[in-house]
């Protein structure tokens, strides 16, 4: 993997701010890929454009994924967004917030297609309500109602109608125990850095985080996240 600022290979602007110009990457002997980015004036992502490598040419990657018409508000927040996959529009959000929160979204692609990061299904727009700390109450969309404790921690999810979800308990310092769901059959119970899953067969490892990393009972591979650098 490789990132560049100030010196880009695939005919993207050089970056001499800190910003990210192109992000190559290439897994075993598979075909060298990259992502490459635009800002605007003020350094908030422009557009993106996907290629691959042959040689020592980068070339558009066919069925590739583009984002395009990002625009903004004064304050920074996201308006618009357009994404297109292989050419075709698979995305086209517009974004409205109020305070800098996000309190409506309309998907104005009415198809599901492959690569959407925002299907609509039935339902154009969704709204999103908030409490007086700023948590997130309601997903109109979802059809979800979110709760939260006195340390404004999440504590209980229902649908509009009532039905519990999922609820969460914690320790008094804020630590996560357990999480379970409407029939307390199914969850997840923590401890320290081990995760039990719980089933109606009872509690299991699930897994044990150290550092970056994560491993699996029963699993001879080491799970480590991958970070986001942008």
């Amino acid at each position: 993997m490789r990132l560049c600022h100030e010196s880009p290979e695939g005919g993207g602007v050089a970056c001499w701010n800190g910003n990210i110009s192109e992000w190559e990457w290439q897994q075993g002997t598979n075909v060298a890929l990259m992502y490459g980015f635009t800002y605007d004036g003020v350094n908030r992502l422009k557009e993106t454009a996907q290629k691959q490598k042959s040689g020592t040419t980068w070339s558009t990657l066919p069925g590739s994924y583009l984002e395009r018409g990002l625009t903004y508000d004064r304050n920074g927040n996201i308006k618009t967004l357009q994404r297109t996959a292989g050419g075709t529009l698979v995305d086209n959000l517009v974004y409205t917030c109020t305070g800098n929160q996000l309190t409506s979204l309309t998907e104005n692609v009415s198809s599901t297609l492959a690569g959407d990061v925002y299907s609509r299904g039935s339902v154009a727009s969704g709204s999103y309500g908030y409490d007086l700390n700023g948590n997130l109450t309601n997903d109109s969309r979802r059809a979800l109602n979110f709760g939260y404790n006195v340390l404004n921690l999440l504590s209980e999810v229902k649908t509009v109608g009532g039905e519990l979800k999922a609820k969460y308990d914690y320790l008094a310092d804020g630590t996560k125990l357990r999480v379970r769901d409407n029939g307390e059959v199914n969850g997840f119970d923590y401890l320290g850095s081990l995760t039990y899953r719980k089933s109606s067969a009872g509690l299991l490892l699930e897994s044990v985080s150290f550092g970056d990393g994560v491993i699996r009972p029963g699993d001879s591979n080491v799970y480590y996240p991958e970070k986001s650098l942008l």
